[in-house]
């Protein structure tokens, strides 16, 4: 099966909550490896969810396999925002200065902003998008 971008569009938009519950996970994963790896201290405030979940080093394998897969889901929200995002640009362009759209530009884009008239809102779906984009870069 082949991986098209138009698939991630077509996604719904993961919600910015959700990625940084993600991506502070992740960040706890690699504590925990370190912590079996080197000996690393754990923080006081370590998610107790994580020491259940992985409770020794015998778990380092698991852990390893669910540190790829919190990364493979991190990234796959990052994608499908970052799809939104261009998406949005392309459709306020189109708006503001009559640049064509592609053939195969996502409906679902277009229904949200379905008119010229909806580009106070999508200016505002940019600006939202893009200043969680950037919470969730830094948080990485």
């Amino acid at each position: 099966m082949e991986f098209l971008l138009t698939d991630v569009t077509l996604s719904p938009l993961p919600d910015a909550k959700t990625v940084l519950e993600e991506i502070r996970d992740l960040e706890s994963y690699f504590e925990l490896y370190w912590h079996f790896s080197r000996g690393e201290l754990l923080p006081f405030d370590f998610p107790q969810k994580h020491l259940n979940q992985f409770p020794d080093r015998t778990y380092k394998q698991l852990l390893m396999t669910a540190i790829a897969n919190k990364m493979n889901t991190v990234n796959t929200y990052l994608a499908i925002q970052n799809e939104y995002l261009k998406n949005y640009y392309v459709l306020y362009l189109h708006y503001a200065n009559g640049m064509d759209i592609p053939s195969d530009f996502p409906e679902l884009i277009i229904d949200q902003f379905p008119s010229r008239s909806y580009i106070h809102q999508l200016k505002g779906a940019i600006s939202i998008l893009q200043q969680e984009i950037n919470t969730e870069r830094t948080a990485m």
